[in-house]
């Protein structure tokens, strides 16, 4: 039996063949992950792997690309595309894609070079803790917070990736300062005058960033009885460990 068919239907045949390769798979579904800073449509509107087009893993890689230099762009130095987690499943119907972005978590910070002020109150003043995404910015302004505290000389921060847990590692290397003041003035000495001045101020109380002054004065006058002025004053840096400052005089 001879069967015919037309020629317009061979040609259309042709070229559906060519367009619609054999092995073409259409993604149907992208989901990302782990992109807390930036919102999903700001990521795919990087990419050129989009629902509905043919899935190319040449493409995808090269989008990968594109996202992390988005990244180190706005300063997410340690981002980065988990390839541990890349998912992607080829069938029938489609390509099913599941996108994972580290952005760079704290995994731990240590402080090195203090030998008097606390590990606590030195990390308390920096703008990311443990489990917070590094940004490189923030680094540059907790050095700067770091250094204009009166208790330290000098204030550094280093940032790198843990290899085992990929997590990044801070360190911040700062060195003490003296901070522990006496001071003694005798103003005058006369047969009838003798005024005294005994004080003692610390920036930086036991290590704790707070600040105490004791002052104590003898006033002698002509005439009149000796005074005693005796003056304390506390000033705590962090009140319950928050941005409130307590400052008190007696």
């Amino acid at each position: 039996m001879k069967l015919c068919y037309p020629l317009s239907l061979i040609i259309m045949l042709i070229i559906f063949s060519q367009r619609l390769p054999a092995d073409s798979h259409p993604v149907r579904n992208i989901i990302l992950n782990g992109n807390e800073s930036f919102s999903d449509q700001q990521i795919l509107a990087l990419m050129q792997t989009q629902v509905g087009r043919n899935f190319d893993e040449e493409l995808l890689r090269q989008d990968f690309d594109r996202i992390t230099a988005f990244y180190y762009e706005s300063g997410f130095q340690f981002a980065r595309i988990d390839e541990k987690k890349l998912f992607i499943r080829k069938f029938s119907e489609g390509v099913y894609l599941r996108i994972y972005i580290d952005e760079g978590k704290i995994g731990k910070i240590t402080v090195v070079g203090n030998s008097h002020t606390q590990d606590r109150v030195i990390i308390r003043e920096l703008l990311f803790q443990v489990g917070s995404i590094y940004i490189q910015e923030d680094e540059l302004e907790s050095e700067r917070i770091l250094r204009r505290k009166p208790y330290l000389g000098s204030a550094e921060i280093r940032a790198e990736r843990d290899a085992e847990t990929m997590l990044v590692s801070i360190v911040v290397e700062v060195t003490d300062l003296w901070t522990f003041i006496p001071a003694f003035d005798l103003s005058s000495l006369n047969k009838n005058n003798a005024d005294i001045l005994v004080s003692l101020s610390d920036t930086n109380l036991f290590g704790s960033g707070d600040s105490a002054r004791l002052r104590y004065q003898i006033i002698r006058e002509d005439g009149e009885k000796p005074r005693t002025l005796i003056t304390t004053r506390y000033t705590g840096a962090r009140l319950f460990d928050s941005h409130w400052e307590f400052d008190g005089l007696y």
